[in-house]
This record gives structure tokens, sequence and C-alpha cells, in this order.
């Protein structure tokens, strides 16, 4: 059991940190102009909340 909670929070982790770069690098290259913000802040806003909610499905399917 120990050794599965350690794979799931790894993978987690992983999972995190990936998509913490991604944003990161996605706000440093691409310097919108001041009409393309409110788009652009939208989309980033649905992309982390599927992002997280990838990651729920994901540690729920490992548990079955």
């Amino acid at each position: 059991m120990e050794k599965d909670y350690l794979r799931i929070s790894s993978t987690v982790l992983v999972s995190l940190l990936f998509g913490l770069a991604l944003v990161l690098v996605n706000s440093w290259f691409n310097q919108p102009g001041v009409e393309e913000v409110v788009p652009r802040s939208t989309y980033l806003m649905v992309m982390i909340a599927l992002f997280f909610i990838d990651t729920v499905a994901f540690i729920f399917m490992q548990l079955y």
C-alpha cells in the first residue's frame, strides 16, 4: 500500500510540475497585446481547470 501511495504522489507531483512549466512557458513566450488579454487568460484558466480534472480522474483510475 505504501509503494502505491508513493507512486501516485510522485505521478501527481510530476504532473503538477509539468503543468506549471507549461503555464510559465506560455506566459513567457506569448506576450499578448491589450486586445488579446481577456480571451487568452480565459483559455489559460480553462486549460488549468481541465488539467486538474484530468489529474483527479487519473488518481481515481489508479484506485480501481
